[in-house]
């Protein structure tokens, strides 16, 4: 390379590691401007589809065929979760509202298939594996069975957001 050539293509390397650095979704998940997942202290799962989240008021959603999961149940799961970036195929699922350490809340869209949930509102998803993921797949078919199944059949739940 002749001397013409190194200091632009110097100056583009250098331009291209700030900037490819600073939009970079794996810097930001690690700088903590992301939820994590270790942080969820309880889960209230809501039979409304969980991509619909921002759509719902919290007068419906206390109106919602709901279930929560304990602390120890919920670290259990989604301690270990993986951020994926990109997103998920998405097939369906619930909302779940996460309480977190220091008391904040945040929607999160949890799917029936695959073991994934999404942050609603942020970059990427989060992959449940392993033992987590053997958890989670029990707890979500123990409250579709018995709490969303049986008041579907009576009428509420997803019929009345149109989320059938």
């Amino acid at each position: 390379m002749n001397g013409r050539h190194a200091i632009p293509f110097k100056a583009g390397l250098a331009l291209l590691a700030v900037c490819g650095c600073s939009a970079c979704l794996s810097c930001q998940k690690k700088t903590g401007s992301m939820t994590d997942p270790s942080r969820f202290r309880t889960l209230v799962v809501y039979d409304v589809e969980g991509l619909h989240g921002g759509d719902i008021s919290a007068e419906e959603l206390d109106a919602t065929p709901q279930a929560t999961l304990d602390g120890e149940t919920t670290a259990r799961i989604f301690r270990q979760a993986t951020w994926k970036a990109g997103e998920p195929w998405w097939k369906g699922g619930s909302l779940g509202v996460a309480s977190l350490d220091d008391g904040t809340k945040r929607q999160i869209a949890i799917s029936y298939y695959g073991g994934i949930f999404v942050v609603l509102g942020e970059p990427g998803y989060y992959v449940i594996e392993g033992e987590s993921r053997v958890a989670f797949d029990v707890v979500m078919k123990e409250i579709l069975a018995k709490t969303f199944l049986p008041s579907r059949e009576k009428g509420l739940g997803r019929s009345e957001f149109g989320t059938k």
